[in-house]
């Protein structure tokens, strides 16, 4: 879903289905089932946020909860 890409998984004895950009099954099978499934998939070119720039808002938010820890750190240790 990051990539908005479209993912076609095929499995022997396991699940298989199509997955589109949003995220959505289409078509999957059960466990163990024998089925021949076909779809029209179009590819896409443009590039996503998260291809782009990849964890930067987790690696923003571990950044934050550090600054958060290091400030309580601080100020609890000058009022003693």
């Amino acid at each position: 879903v990051e990539n908005r890409r479209w993912v076609v998984q095929c499995a022997n004895g396991g699940i298989s289905a199509f997955i589109d950009p949003a995220g959505q099954i289409h078509q999957g099978t059960t466990m163990y089932t024998v089925k021949n499934e076909f779809r029209a998939i179009e590819p896409r070119n443009g590039e996503t946020f998260y291809m782009r720039y990849g964890d930067l808002f987790a690696g923003l938010c571990v950044a934050l909860a550090f600054a958060f820890v290091a400030v309580s750190t601080f100020i609890s240790y000058f009022r003693k």
